[in-house]
């Protein structure tokens, strides 16, 4: 199975996991009362997946094939459709969708931090910057218009955490704090406000920090420094607005699961079977419990 998973849970509690199998088979696993269910979607793709659900909980997972190209791909009535991303050696794939059920892409496209907006239809691609390479996240505000964090390089030895967002005169775009070599591996989330909370690795890749916007301003607070532990982190905000994250404990080989409280963090052990949690996926679900 592949490292990177990716989960959703639908508005009728149905639990969907995207993963890679045998190296090349995307599968599609659900999970209803009647247990657990999977089905073959393509073959020919690499250990990425990324899976959302749109408003009718119809499942949109997109994946990267040995050619390096990526597509989407979703199931309707009619079973799996498939298009493909516009760009070349895309990388860093994440997706959402926004008030209206259009899905929004942010990737890299030849080293271009990439948007891209597809209505069932057809694609509409804007290139916000240039040299990036690693992993992006995009969530939409309340405004309807969508955020991204990513990964600026300096010079291919160093980099930065960037956050680019759009108005209504086009995209803005900054990188964060004053430290070369953090974020990496960042995912993003929004608040009610629509300000940035973002999990990402810690400078030097040492640990997991969490980034947080207020008034415009970005603070870093360090959450968990152990080697790897900002590989494939997740975020979700629970009941409250509690900003809570999954991720990988190195030492033990272990899946975590912190939450906010103030004026620290709680960290739990969720899984320390063999060795687990270094890309993982979370979700809060209606009930306030996370999967």
């Amino acid at each position: 199975v592949s490292m990177q998973i990716s989960l959703a849970v639908g508005t009728d509690s149905k639990i969907y996991v995207a993963y890679v199998a045998n190296d090349s088979e995307l599968r599609l696993a659900t999970r209803d009362q009647d247990g657990w269910s999977s089905e073959s979607v393509c073959s020919n793709e690499r250990n990425r997946a990324v899976l959302v659900l749109n408003a009718s909980n119809q499942p949109y997972i997109i994946a990267e094939n040995s050619s390096d190209d990526a597509y989407l791909m979703y199931k309707d009535e009619s079973g799996w459709k498939t298009s493909r991303i516009p760009g070349m050696y895309q990388d860093g794939l994440d997706m959402v969708f926004d008030q209206n059920d259009t899905l929004h892409v942010s990737y890299y496209n030849l080293d271009y931090l990439t948007h891209a907006e597809y209505d069932g239809n057809e694609w509409i691609v804007t290139e916000i910057s240039d040299a990036h390479y690693g992993k992006t996240s995009i969530s939409i505000g309340s405004d309807s218009y969508p955020r991204i964090s990513y990964v600026r390089f300096i010079d291919r030895t160093y980099y930065r955490l960037g956050y680019a967002v759009k108005g209504p005169g086009g995209w803005n775009y900054e990188l964060l704090g004053d430290e070369f070599i953090s974020g990496m591996y960042n995912y993003l989330t929004l608040g009610a406000d629509n300000e940035a909370h973002i999990m990402c690795e810690h400078i030097g890749g040492y640990g997991l920090d969490y980034v947080q916007q207020q008034s415009g301003q970005f603070q870093f607070e360090e959450i968990y420094l152990d080697g790897a532990a900002g590989i494939g982190s997740s975020a979700a905000f629970g009941f409250n607005q509690q900003i809570c994250a999954s991720h990988y404990n190195p030492s033990a080989d272990a899946l975590m699961f912190s939450y906010r409280q103030y004026p620290g963090w709680i960290t739990e052990t969720v899984d320390n079977e063999n060795d687990v949690g270094r890309r993982s996926s979370l979700v809060i679900d209606s009930y306030g419990r996370p999967h």
